[in-house]
């Protein structure tokens, strides 16, 4: 394991040992496989399970349970992947079926959340392609940063390549699927 990836896997155990963690409104078993979970979301989108599973590495440590009151929003960031939910309404935009009752705390399901995730990544990929797609799930305004980046969040989307990489994927496969995305340069 390289040096960059070993401190990035200690930030992100660190970051996840801080995320605030709220009791899920759905009961999962302790040992649920999440690459399971993960392959199932990412057939739903087309898009390769070990990069949803590297983007909730990175944002949640694999936690279902995390939950990460934002800053400057009267909105959360809830479970695995981290999905921003300021509302019902917003969730609804993401999905063709509704999640759980529950509104937002549904997220807390590692189901409802990956397929909630694989749907925005997908979306941002295609529109922005690779890497910046992966830059845009963290953080919306690099959607106006070039293609191949840099971006102010580049820290972020190395993590996000290593834990690929780490899947056994190949970034330059995402690099020739996606491109510059529909939206280009």
């Amino acid at each position: 394991m390289s040096d960059g990836l070993s401190i990035a896997a200690a930030l992100i155990a660190l970051a996840g040992f801080f995320a605030v963690t709220r009791k899920p409104q759905v009961d999962t078993p302790a040992a649920l496989n999440l690459d399971v979970v993960f392959r199932t979301a990412a057939n739903r989108t087309g898009i390769d399970w070990r990069l949803l599973k590297a983007v909730a590495r990175r944002e949640s440590a694999l936690n279902s349970n995390a939950f990460n009151a934002e800053p400057g929003h009267a909105a959360s960031s809830y479970g695995l992947m981290q999905i921003f939910c300021p509302s019902r309404k917003f969730l609804e935009g993401w999905a063709t079926d509704r999640p759980a009752d529950g509104g937002c705390d549904a997220l807390f399901d590692p189901n409802v959340n990956a397929r909630f995730g694989s749907g925005i990544l997908a979306w941002n990929l295609q529109r922005y392609g690779f890497p910046r797609g992966v830059s845009i799930y963290n953080n919306w305004s690099q959607r106006h940063r070039p293609s191949a980046g840099p971006f102010d969040n580049q820290g972020y989307v190395d993590d996000v390549i290593a834990f690929y990489i780490a899947e056994g994927g190949d970034p330059d496969e995402l690099r020739r699927r996606y491109g510059a995305g529909s939206r280009g340069e």
